[in-house]
């Protein structure tokens, strides 16, 4: 099977692609179809792009997580009384804990995923 470059059809000879006949459309037609890159995540410390694998931060003040890169958050590895708190990477099953769905919902989670920690400014 070959195929032909026929003129009459739509993307030939500056032909729009719905084939109106008005050249140059061609190009804004496929345009439209053109999806947006989405955000790189960055570094909010130092502004470098993120990988879906980076470290976060526990800003201690205003009780808010804070993503960084790995130089950016090992800076705060073994920093006692500072103004960030390294979150560990490590994953506590506590089977004690429990939640029910309606509760889990209410949390308001983009990605279903929570920190817990204890404030010592609470206790």
């Amino acid at each position: 099977m070959s195929l032909k470059k026929d003129p009459n059809l739509p993307g030939f000879a500056g032909d729009s692609a719905l084939g109106y006949g008005q050249p140059g459309n061609f190009i804004k037609t496929l345009r439209r179809f053109r999806q947006a890159l989405p955000e790189q995540e960055r570094c909010e410390l130092c502004s470098v792009a993120l990988t879906s694998e980076h470290r976060h931060l526990l800003e201690i003040s205003k009780n808010r997580i804070v993503c960084t890169c790995d130089p950016c958050a090992l800076r705060f590895l073994d920093v006692v009384d500072g103004r960030f708190k390294l979150i560990p990477r490590d994953v506590w099953y506590l089977p004690e804990f429990s939640l029910s769905d309606s509760e889990w919902e209410s949390l308001a989670l983009p990605i279903g995923l929570a920190f817990f920690f204890y404030s010592a400014a609470e206790q």
